[in-house]
């Protein structure tokens, strides 16, 4: 391996050999005290901002967003990250709304004397897939 490096055996085996560095030092604790916090909230995933606000304002760590981020994905621990909610439904003032013709009466007394309709928008890394069902409700 040192060979195919170009790395001098006896300075590979003296960088094997040195303690850890500060810097590995202080990221190890600093991962532990992010598992603690993981942990004391039942393992609920928790924001990265949590992470990084709880760290600085509870224990009084301070360390960068982003160094607390790679440390979170170093150990496996991911964040959940907020979605922007959409408005699927915009309601305009003076446009009439369609009737409830059912007015919750859910059973039938004839065949195709009711309908029903379900539109689900599921969301896709391309966009929203629109799931539509209708179906005819008979008696029984």
């Amino acid at each position: 391996m040192c060979r195919t490096l170009e790395v001098n055996r006896t300075s590979f085996h003296d960088w094997e050999r040195r303690a850890p560095s500060d810097r590995a030092l202080s990221d190890a604790w600093l991962t532990e005290k992010i598992k603690q916090i993981h942990a004391a909230s039942d393992g609920a995933p928790t924001a990265l901002a949590g992470f990084h606000a709880e760290l600085r304002l509870e224990h009084q760590i301070r360390g960068g967003r982003k160094r607390v981020e790679r440390l979170m994905r170093s150990a496996g621990i991911s964040g959940v990250v907020a979605r922007k909610r959409r408005r699927t439904t915009v309601r305009l003032p003076g446009v009439r709304v369609a009737p409830n013709l059912l007015e919750r009466d859910f059973r039938p007394t004839d065949p195709n004397q009711t309908w029903s309709a379900n539109i689900t928008y599921i969301s896709t890394w391309e966009g929203f897939l629109y799931l539509a069902q209708s179906k005819t409700r008979s008696p029984g």
